[in-house]
C-alpha cells in the first residue's frame, strides 16, 4: 500500500492511535513495536474495541482490516509528513532546553485569540510523538504549534524534516541531556539545527535578542524577528507592562513566579504581535494563564507558598529557579527541596556539586536534598538528605517543621517524583 493511499484511509477515519488500551471507535491503530514489546500481539484487540484499520507489520495478520507494511513507525512517519504537505496553515516549531512547554502553552493562549490552534499535547514532542500532533490537526485547524525535544544531534533536523515548520523558536540553550549530547557544544549544535532548518526554507524565526548564545547560534542572513523587552520583573512576581514602567497602573501581575519565566512570555507577545494580535489582548490572555503539570505552579495554603517546579531539571533551570528565589523580595524564610537532575553523565555528580556551591551563596531556614547524586555531591553532609520521596514521606512532621510558614522551592528531575510530596503536605 502506499503512503497516498494510505492517507484515504486516515482521512476516513477518526484519527490514530498507538495504544490499543485507550484506541477509540474508527481510529486507525498503528502497531508500534520495539525491543521489548511487539505492537502486532494488540491488533486485534484494538479492532475489537472499534479500531476502523490496524497497521502491523505481521503479515500472518490477514484481515482486511491490516494493512502491512514493512515498518511500522516509519509509515506513521511518512503518513505525518504527507498530511502535513497537504495543509496550509501556518506551522510554529518550537524547541529549546528549558521552556518549551511553559512557552507552547503561552502560545496557544495568545494565538487562540485569532485562530482555531492545535498544539502538541503534553510532551509528545519526539519521533512519534511529533507524527502523532500532526494527525491531530484536521481540516478547522488554523494554526499549528509543534513543539521539538531532543537528546541527541541530529533529532530537531529530523523533526523540522517531518513537522515542516515556517516559522520557529528556540527558547534558550543549557545544561540538559548532556548525556545524550556529549558536552554543552553538543546541546548547541543540536538545538540550533532549527535555525539551520528554517534558514534552508528561506522562513522565520523569532529569538530573544536578550540571550547571547541565541544570537551567536543565528545563520548570517536568517530572517528573524527579536523579542519584545516590554516585560518587567517586580519585587514578588512577574508583571506585564504595558505603559511607561514608573507607573504602577501600568503592571498587570501575572500568576508567574521566577524570573526566568519572562522569556517565555516575551516570546508568547513577540510571535502575537508578528500575526497582528493586539496587545491588550495579550496581556489579559497571559495574566489570566494558569501553570499548572508541576510547572513553576504556585501553591499557597497555610502559611506555605511553594513553587513546585518537578517536571523536569538539568543544572541551567536549577540555577535560575534557586536564584530566583534567593533573590525574592519576602518577609518568609526560604526552603529548597531538591531532586536530582537526570541524564548528566559522567558530569552528574560534579555538576550537582555545583549546584549545591551556588546554594551555599544564600542564606537559608532549610535546605533538603533528594537522591543519590545529589546525596554523593553533598559528602560531608551539610544538608539535609533522603534517598527518595517514599523515605520523606515516612517522616511527614519532620518534613513539615522544616518548611513551614515558608517559601519553599520544590525542583527535580520527572523521575524522582516530588510531586508526591504534596499528598503528604497538605
Amino acid at each position: 500500500m502506499k503512503i497516498s493511499e494510505l492517507h484515504t484511509y486516515y482521512l476516513d477515519s477518526a484519527g490514530v492511535s498507538t495504544d490499543s488500551r485507550t484506541v477509540r471507535p474508527d481510529q486507525i491503530f498503528f502497531a508500534l513495536s520495539g525491543e521489548n514489546f511487539d505492537g502486532n500481539q494488540y491488533a486485534q484487540q484494538a479492532l475489537d474495541k472499534g479500531a476502523k484499520y490496524a497497521v502491523v507489520s505481521d503479515k500472518s495478520l490477514k484481515s482486511k482490516q491490516c494493512f502491512y507494511f514493512e515498518d511500522v513507525l516509519l509509515a506513521l512517519q511518512e503518513l505525518a509528513l504527507y498530511h502535513r504537505k497537504s495543509l496550509d496553515i501556518p506551522v510554529l516549531g518550537i524547541t529549546g532546553s528549558n521552556g518549551k512547554t511553559t512557552t507552547k502553552e503561552l502560545l496557544t493562549s495568545v494565538l487562540s485569540l485569532k485562530y482555531k490552534v492545535h498544539a502538541t499535547r503534553g510532551n509528545f514532542n519526539n519521533h512519534i510523538g511529533v507524527p502523532l500532533t500532526l494527525l491531530e490537526v484536521g481540516s478547522d485547524i488554523e494554526f499549528l504549534v509543534v513543539e521539538m525535544g531532543a537528546n541527541h544531534i541530529g533529532e530537531i533536523k529530523f523533526l523540522s524534516e517531518l513537522a515542516c515548520p515556517e516559522y520557529g523558536l528556540i527558547t534558550n540553550i543549557g545544561m540538559a541531556h548532556i548525556e545524550g549530547f556529549g558536552s554543552y557544544e553538543g546541546v548547541k549544535i543540536a538545538k540550533s539545527e532549527l535555525y539551520r532548518y528554517i534558514k534552508g526554507k528561506g522562513n522565520l524565526v523569532f529569538y530573544n535578542s536578550e540571550d547571547m548564545v541565541l544570537k551567536e547560534l543565528l545563520p548570517n542572513e536568517i530572517r528573524a524577528v527579536p523579542y519584545r523587552k516590554d516585560i518587567v520583573v517586580d519585587a514578588s512576581s512577574i508583571c506585564l507592562s504595558i505603559g511607561p514602567k514608573d507607573s504602577k497602573e501600568a503592571l498587570i501581575p501575572t500568576r508567574f513566579v521566577g524570573a526566568y519565566n519572562r522569556a517565555n512570555m516575551l516570546a508568547a507577545l513577540t510571535v502575537g504581535d508578528y500575526f497582528g494580535i493586539a496587545t491588550s489582548a495579550m496581556l489579559s490572555a497571559i495574566a489570566g494563564y494558569q501553570p499548572e503539570n508541576n510547572r513553576s505552579q504556585l501553591i499557597e495554603r497555610d502559611g506555605l507558598r511553594i513553587v513546585m517546579d518537578a517536571y523536569n531539571a538539568n543544572p541551567t533551570s536549577m540555577r535560575h529557579s534557586i536564584i530566583s528565589l534567593a533573590k525574592q523580595a519576602s518577609e518568609k524564610a526560604k526552603v529548597l527541596i531538591l531532586g536530582d537532575m537526570k541524564e548528566l553523565g559522567a558530569e552528574s555528580v560534579k555538576m550537582h556539586k555545583e549546584i549545591l556551591d551556588l546554594v551555599q551563596q544564600y542564606d537559608w531556614k532549610s535546605v533538603i536534598l533528594v537522591g543519590r547524586d545529589f546525596a554523593a555531591a553533598d559528602k560531608d553532609k551539610q544538608f539535609v538528605q533522603y534517598s527518595d520521596v517514599e523515605t520523606m514521606s515516612k517522616s511527614p512532621e519532620e518534613i513539615l517543621t522544616l518548611i513551614k510558614d515558608s517559601d519553599c522551592l520544590i525542583k527535580a528531575s520527572r523521575s524522582i517524583k516530588l510531586e508526591k510530596l504534596l499528598d503528604f503536605i497538605f
